[in-house]
C-alpha cells in the first residue's frame, strides 16, 4: 500500500511539472536597420516579470509557452511576441517619431509642465547631440 501511494505521489508531481513548463528564452533586440537596441525592456504581459537587454541587444528570460512578451525601448514602437516552442528569438523594433516631451519629477510622479509649482528646464534634441571638445 505504501508503494502505491508513493508511486501515485510521484506521478501527480510529474504531471504538475508537465503542465507548468517554463523555459529560458534568449534573443536579440534589433532595430529596423539591423543594429542592436541596447537596454530594451522585455516584460511578460499581465505580470511584473521582465528583464532588459544588454549593450549588444541580447536578453535572457524565463517564460512559459504561450506567454506574450512586450518588447519596448526608448524611441521605438513597442512590439508583442508570443512565446512558442523555440527558445531563441530575434525581435525587430521600428523607430517611432521620437520623444515629444518628458517631465521628470520625484518618485516617478508624472505631471504636465503647467501643473508644476516650480520652474522646469526644457532640453531639446539639439542639446543632446552637442558634444564638447
Amino acid at each position: 500500500m505504501r508503494k502505491i501511494l508513493s508511486l501515485l505521489a510521484v506521478l501527480v508531481l510529474c504531471s504538475v511539472l508537465a503542465f507548468a513548463q517554463t523555459r529560458t528564452i534568449t534573443g536579440q533586440i534589433r532595430d529596423d536597420k539591423g543594429g542592436a537596441v541596447p537596454f530594451a525592456s522585455i516584460t511578460i504581459k499581465g505580470t511584473n516579470k521582465g528583464t532588459t537587454s544588454d549593450n549588444a541587444g541580447n536578453f535572457k528570460l524565463t517564460a512559459a509557452s504561450g506567454d506574450v512578451l512586450i518588447v519596448s525601448a526608448v524611441n521605438h514602437n513597442p512590439k508583442e511576441v508570443t512565446v512558442a516552442d523555440g527558445s531563441a528569438y530575434s525581435v525587430s523594433l521600428e523607430k517611432s517619431d521620437g520623444l515629444q516631451e518628458v517631465v521628470v519629477t520625484a518618485l516617478g510622479i508624472q505631471k504636465q509642465p503647467k501643473q508644476l509649482g516650480y520652474s522646469t528646464a526644457k532640453i531639446t534634441n539639439k542639446e543632446f547631440t552637442v558634444a564638447k571638445a
